[in-house]
This record gives C-alpha cells, sequence and structure tokens, in this order.
C-alpha cells in the first residue's frame, strides 16, 4: 500500500516543476500519508478504507503546486513586498550607521556642545539597531484556511522560517552590539593608547598662578587625571597637560568667587577616526601652598586622583571609574566613595573616614578615629596606629584585615556567612558566639566594632 501511496503522490505532482523544493515537499507528504494509513489502519479499517480517507486528507494541493512556480512557495507576492521592505530597514540602517558620526565632527568643527553632538551620534545607533532587529522578527506567518495536509504542511514551513527569522534577527543583534562595542574599544585604545603608553610626552596647554588665598578648592573632570601637590610658595598654581592641542572653550575653566578655587573641565575635545571616536583626555595638577582648608571637594568621572601633603578639614572624593592613592593627609572629615576602583591611603590622619567603593579595595594607613569602610566585591585592609572610637567594616565578597594596637579594652561584633572571625586578641565571645556570628570582648570590652562578611574571613590583628 505505501508503494501505492507514493505513486499517487508522484502522479499529483506530475506537471509540478523537477526542483529540490517538489522533492522536498513530496516526500514530507508521502511520509504523512504513510504515518496517517497506518493510524487509520489501526482503528479496525481495511486497507482500502483506510487509504482512502489517508488521500481525502491532502485536501486540494493545485495551489501549492502553482506556488511552487514562484520564489516563495507559500506566497510570492507577500515575498516580494516583505524583500523590498526588508531592503529598505537594512539600507536605512547602514545609512544611519555611517551619518551617525556626522554631528559630532559638525559640532566640534563649529565648537559648538560636543555633548549633544555625541548624544544624537548614539541615537542614531539606537534606530538602526532597532531597524536591524524589527527586520529579522517582522516576517508575517502563514496561517492555515483549513485542516488538510496540505495546509497543515504549508503552516509548518511558515513556522519554520519564521523561527529562522526570528534567529536571524537576534544574531543581526548581537552581531551589530558586537561591532559596536568593538568600534568602541578600537576608538578608545586610538584615542587614550596614546596617552597611555607615551604619558611622557604630554605638553602643558594651561599654566596659571594665582596668589589670592582660598579656603575652599572645588574640581570637577571628567577624564584624566587629577594630582594635587604641595607648592613651594605662597601661590597655587594650576597646570593643564594634554597629548592633543586644546581649544580654547576646551581649556581648564578658572573661578575664585566666594572664597572658592573652581576648577572645571571645559568642552568634550574629542578624536575622531575611521572606525569610531573616543574622548580626548587631559590632566590637571593642582600645587596648594601649605594651610589647612575649609574644604577639598574632588569628583572625576574616569581617571586616577593622586594628592599628598595636604591640611583640610573636610575633603570630599567622588570618583566613577579609577583609582585613588593619598598619602601625608590630615584632615577632619575624610569621605570616598567610588564606583570602579581601589582606595589606597597612606598616613592618614583623619577624625573620620568614610569610604565606599562598589567593585575595588580599600588599603589604608594611618591614625584614624573613626572608620566606616563598605565594598561590594573587594578586600578592605586598614592599619590604624590608635584604638578608634567606632569601627564598621563591612564587603560582599573579599576578606577584611584591621590592625590596631594594644589597648585596655574592646567590644567585637561579626557575622560571617562564608568564612571565619580570628583575632591575635585573647577575646572571650558571648555564649552565643562562634567563629562565625557572635559578639566578642578583650578584657572588660569598651568601643564597638562592627564586622560582616558574606563571603571571607575577617582578621582582627594586633599591631
Amino acid at each position: 500500500m505505501e508503494e501505492k501511496l507514493k505513486k499517487y503522490v508522484e502522479k499529483t505532482f506530475e506537471n509540478a516543476p523537477n526542483s529540490k523544493k517538489t522533492n522536498e515537499l513530496k516526500e514530507e507528504i508521502i511520509a504523512n500519508l504513510i504515518d496517517k494509513y497506518e493510524d487509520i489502519k489501526k482503528t479496525g479499517r481495511t486497507e482500502e478504507e483506510s487509504y482512502n480517507i489517508a488521500i481525502s486528507s491532502m485536501g486540494d494541493v493545485s495551489e501549492l503546486i502553482d506556488s511552487l512556480q514562484q520564489t516563495n512557495p507559500l506566497n510570492g507576492k507577500v515575498y516580494v513586498k516583505q524583500s523590498r521592505k526588508s531592503a529598505l530597514f537594512i539600507a536605512i540602517a547602514v545609512a544611519l550607521y555611517i551619518v551617525s558620526f556626522v554631528p559630532p565632527i559638525l559640532f566640534d568643527a563649529f565648537s559648538l556642545d560636543d555633548t549633544l553632538g555625541a548624544a544624537i551620534m548614539f541615537v542614531f545607533w539606537g534606530i538602526a539597531t532597532a531597524l536591524l532587529v524589527y527586520n529579522g522578527v517582522s516576517r508575517p506567518k502563514y496561517k492555515g484556511v483549513d485542516s488538510t495536509m496540505v495546509e497543515e504542511f504549508k503552516e509548518w514551513k511558515s513556522n519554520k522560517d519564521n523561527q529562522k527569522s526570528v534567529r536571524k534577527g537576534i544574531h543581526i543583534a548581537i552581531w551589530v552590539l558586537i561591532i559596536v562595542l568593538l568600534c568602541n574599544v578600537l576608538a578608545f585604545f586610538l584615542t587614550y593608547g596614546y596617552s597611555l603608553f607615551t604619558s611622557n610626552n604630554e605638553k602643558i596647554v594651561y599654566d596659571k598662578t594665582i596668589e589670592e588665598a582660598l579656603d575652599n578648592i572645588t574640581i570637577n573632570w571628567r577624564s584624566g587625571n587629577l594630582n594635587i601637590y604641595k607648592a613651594e610658595d605662597s601661590n597655587i598654581r594650576i597646570v593643564q597637560k594634554s597629548n592633543y592641542d586644546l581649544k580654547e572653550n576646551q581649556l581648564v575653566q578658572v573661578s575664585t568667587d566666594n572664597n572658592t578655587l573652581t576648577l572645571t573641565e571645559g568642552n568634550y575635545s574629542f578624536g575622531f577616526f575611521i572606525f569610531g571616536f573616543g574622548l580626548r583626555s587631559s590632566d590637571v595638577d593642582l600645587y596648594l601652598p601649605e594651610k589647612t582648608y575649609d574644604s577639598i571637594t574632588l569628583k572625576l568621572t574616569s581617571g586616577d586622583i593622586t594628592a599628598g601633603n595636604i591640611n583640610s578639614k573636610n575633603i570630599d572624593c567622588n570618583l566613577t571609574s579609577g583609582r585613588v592613592n593619598i598619602s601625608n593627609i590630615n584632615v577632619g572629615n575624610m569621605n570616598f566613595k567610588l564606583t570602579s576602583g581601589d582606595i589606597k591611603s597612606d598616613n592618614l590622619i583623619c577624625d573620620k573616614l568614610t569610604a565606599q567603593t562598589t567593585s575595588g579595595k580599600i588599603d589604608i594607613s594611618g591614625s584614624m578615629k573613626n572608620l566606616d569602610l563598605h565594598v561590594t566585591s573587594g578586600g578592605i585592609n586598614a592599619d590604624d596606629e590608635v584604638l578608634p572610637d567606632s569601627l564598621n567594616a563591612q564587603t560582599t565578597s573579599g576578606n577584611i584585615n584591621i590592625s590596631i594596637p594594644e589597648n585596655d579594652g574592646f567590644t567585637a561584633q561579626y557575622k560571617v556567612t562564608s568564612g571565619n572571625f580570628k583575632s591575635d586578641f585573647d577575646l572571650y565571645s558571648s555564649i552565643n558566639g562562634n567563629s562565625k556570628n557572635g559578639t566578642a570582648k578583650y578584657k572588660a570590652g569598651g568601643n564597638t566594632f562592627t564586622f560582616k562578611v558574606t563571603s571571607g574571613n575577617i582578621n582582627l590583628d594586633k599591631k
């Protein structure tokens, strides 16, 4: 009976073109007919009855045979229309990627706000990517008009093609993102590579001396390094360095209003290349005369902060990405807040230290009376020359190592999820205390120190 079914299908498709699609379609229909014939026969029907029912389930294949003459076996007109629409979307997306570099170049050429030019470029990238993704997933889906085998096959074929289109759209989106990322990485090295590996070739683009005595310092910088040194005389000196020639509006903006020296980085300076663009960075060196300042505020987006030999009542240091390295600082309140980067401080003398970094480590030493240290991913190392009045150290992932001198007593509250609490001091714990969670006292107790680690160890050592 299988041969009879095959002959019936062959005869039905005798006017169809002799092509790969036709052969695949015939094989699919024959396989389905044989399966259906066997299923019907198992219900108790005779071979002839089973054959007739299976054949009748095929339905009208004339439309399907006609469609084999067209480019798309489902609907030639829809395919042509969709192809034109797809080509238009791709063309617009490619054009947007190409012209996206024009706004930043024009804004830079006419000394306009480069930030807006860069924003327009990213908008173009977003629209182009959205068009490519939409084009990949917007292919029309075929819906069968009845339940015959031919309609089922056409719907199956359409669904399969749509799945391929979805995967294709996802692949396009992934590759677009990879290309954009690679372009930016390349642009970063093209823009910063020279300054990263040949920093000694920086040239001074701005140099100014201020004789006025000021009590407050504020620096707002985007990209580059901030260096603060002790001046050799009683004047403030501001030096800006760059590997590039900067325009007037791209130089540091200086203000001395309200007894405050304010340094603000000038307009964005971009470098444009065949494969991308990048922000040109510049460094600022600030030389401060010896005195006790009321406040020093440092805000930097990307770069390193280095400072030494400074006295101030209050210092605030905010950094998005980079490192902080300070030494010989005498300050009342010292505040660090970093998103990504390390905090290192040597010989820090302060009444209150607050340090926070999301990804990085804290490494400090000096005489600190009150410490509040927080790290999400990274370790904490603190070497204190005096017994703190208060100490709070917390990290999600990393070790806490604290060193303090011999003293008359303190209380330690600790909690470790994965790790242990250890100490060189001869501690005794409460009845519920253990190496992971508890309260311990040294001698008669005293100032309370709090430690908390999710994954890592706590070491409280004696200097």
